[in-house]
């Protein structure tokens, strides 16, 4: 039976805490630990999770660090494992979650660095189903559409060993997300990354995630143009950081070519030119890809 350690950085979660946890437990077929750090709750969070407390579940109380940091220092203080899987402090697992990746992992590849991902089931805040959210796994996923579009949702990865023992030795200077560095770094270094059509976790829609789903054209013109205004540039920031990383993980030499390109594409008109209309930078997105032509153009992607 494989062992798996399911990496969850709390906040103030107190509402939902319990029914994920429970869900954690309920896992099938697999050995689960549990390791939990919580970002300097003011709520009754860490109360609720001393009463799972027990030689697989383990706690790190530390200081408020955002959720992108926080993750990270679990993928480095973590024991070691067959398997490792994120989770958010306010969905609800089906019981075959982690089995099912394992058996695709171990079924499609070798010796080799892996990541799953599955598509979700969204609910309500009191669980009560709304749709299935289509990720749009169809097509193969590339590290170019990752930084023009990707929003990936970490409540669904899990990866293997030799994947975490590489996102263990990046110490990227800026991260967007956990979830959407950890794709990053695996298309970056070609490991076999496994998609699944099928639900396997409830994500619960509420007043402090609805965004990212629910995003429309106008919402993400908006978030670009106040990302250029504020100076974030998120993506290209998230590009930059992770060429810093080229030394320090096996990464492929295309993966470097692309994000030069990205990393370098405001010196000069001709480099925004050719970002602009690489074909390689698209999405399955029509509006998406506009917004990308556009946002690189003016020098504010």
């Amino acid at each position: 039976m494989r062992t798996v350690a399911v990496l969850l950085s709390t906040y103030n979660g107190e509402k939902y805490l319990e029914e994920l946890i429970e869900s954690i437990l309920k896992q099938e077929k697999v050995n689960v630990k549990l390791f939990i750090r919580d970002d300097e709750s003011s709520d009754s969070t860490v109360s609720i999770i001393n009463k799972y407390k027990n030689e697989n579940i383990k706690i790190i109380q530390g200081k408020n660090i955002g959720p992108q940091k926080s993750f990270l220092e679990l993928i480095k203080v973590s024991e070691k494992a067959d398997y490792y899987a994120y989770c958010d402090q306010d969905d609800v697992w089906y019981t075959d979650k982690l089995y099912s990746a394992i058996e695709r992992i171990e079924k499609e590849t070798e010796d080799e660095p892996a990541l799953y991902m599955s598509s979700y089931e969204v609910v309500d805040s009191e669980l009560n189903h709304m749709y299935d959210y289509d990720m749009h796994f169809e097509k193969k996923l590339r590290l170019e559409e990752t930084l023009v579009f990707r929003a990936p949702s970490g409540c669904t990865m899990v990866f293997n060993e030799k994947l975490r023992d590489i996102l263990k030795r990046t110490n990227p200077y800026y991260i967007r997300m956990h979830d959407f560095w950890t794709l990053m770094v695996a298309e970056a270094v070609n490991a076999k990354i496994i998609t699944d059509d099928v639900p396997r976790i409830k994500y619960r829609q509420h007043g402090n995630n609805t965004v990212a789903i629910n995003a429309t054209i106008a919402v993400r013109a908006k978030r670009l143009l106040r990302s250029a205004i504020e100076g974030n540039n998120e993506r290209w920031q998230q590009a930059q950081s992770l060429y810093l990383e080229k030394d320090n993980i096996p990464m492929t030499e295309k993966s470097i070519e692309t994000l030069k390109k990205v990393v370098c594409y405001r010196n000069g008109i001709m480099n925004r030119f050719k970002l602009a209309f690489d074909p390689q930078f698209k999405t399955y997105k029509k509006y998406i890809n506009i917004l990308f032509k556009t946002a690189v153009l003016l020098g504010i992607f």
